[in-house]
Formats: C-alpha cells, structure tokens, sequence
C-alpha cells in the first residue's frame, strides 16, 4: 500500500506545546524550561551560573524601544544611497526580528563605547 501526505496525522507533543509558549526573547524562562525538561547536570550547572553580563545584554536586547540604534552608521562608511538603503533596511529588519542579532550588536556596540 502506497502512504501519501494525507495519510499521514501529527500530534503535537506536550514539549513542543511548551517550548511555543516561551518567547524566543525570554532567553532566561526558555533555558530554564529546558533545564526543567531534560534534567542534564552539565546542562543545569551552566543555566545556573549564567554571567552577570550575559543576562544584562538578554535585558538589553528586549528593550528595544530604548536601545533603537542606526546599526548601519555606526558599523558601515557611506555609500551610495541605493546601497545604503538595501543594506540599512536589512539590518533593521534583523535587529527588530531577531534578539540573538540585537545581542550580538549591543554587544559590539557597548565593548566599542567603553574601549
């Protein structure tokens, strides 16, 4: 017998139902979620002991009405104006989506002011 897409169901388990309900910017509720789940010592002795600076930028990277910055001024020369607006809206597209990026540049950003 031949199996075809529409013979086939999903069920979502109680884990993915889970893992939905934590935003992907609550990085602190999501690892402790997991650490709760898989119960792994290494895993729950590194959730534990997360840097002072690690959980300062997670902050900094959910605020972003206050940490809006122009990502393209301050890590890019000018150019011409149609590649500055590719490249501009780009960047700010992924620094709204994507609080591993908005660490990453907060990050950068913060190291570059106090050096």
């Amino acid at each position: 017998m031949r199996i075809t897409v529409s013979d086939i169901s999903t069920r979502e388990s109680q884990q993915t139902v889970q893992i939905q309900a934590i935003r992907s910017w609550d990085t602190i509720p999501y690892l402790s979620m997991l650490d709760g789940l898989y119960q792994d010592d290494i895993f729950h002795e590194q959730v534990s002991n997360l840097p002072e600076e690690y959980i300062k930028l997670d902050e900094i990277a959910k605020d972003e009405e206050k940490n809006r910055l122009n990502i393209y001024d301050f890590f890019f020369e000018p150019t011409h104006e149609i590649i500055y607006e590719d490249i501009k809206s780009t960047l700010d597209f992924y620094y709204s989506n994507s609080a591993t990026f908005r660490r990453l540049v907060n990050y950068k950003v913060e190291r570059s002011i106090n050096d």
